[in-house]
């Protein structure tokens, strides 16, 4: 699972800004904090009521290219 942060004018260097925030169901602009990221139980994610957004698939590539570069660029997680 990774972060989600509403504070978007302090934009880390592996932060990605949701384009389609709105479309995701966040009530605020909002970005991803690639480098904020935990381990969760799927047994322990509420999959029929969920109380967060779903990113767009849009988004969720923008996501999914910063973690591969992270990875690329030998970038450690470190959880939150």
């Amino acid at each position: 699972m990774l972060r989600v942060t509403k504070n978007v004018k302090r934009q880390a260097e592996y932060d990605v800004i949701l384009d389609d925030w709105h479309e995701a169901g966040l009530r605020l602009p909002s970005a991803v904090r690639c480098d904020k990221m935990m381990a969760v139980d799927e047994s322990d994610v509420d999959w029929e009521e969920p109380k967060w957004g779903r990113l767009t698939p849009h988004d969720a590539m923008r996501v999914v290219e910063m973690l591969h570069h992270m990875h690329n660029d030998g970038v450690v997680v470190k959880p939150f």
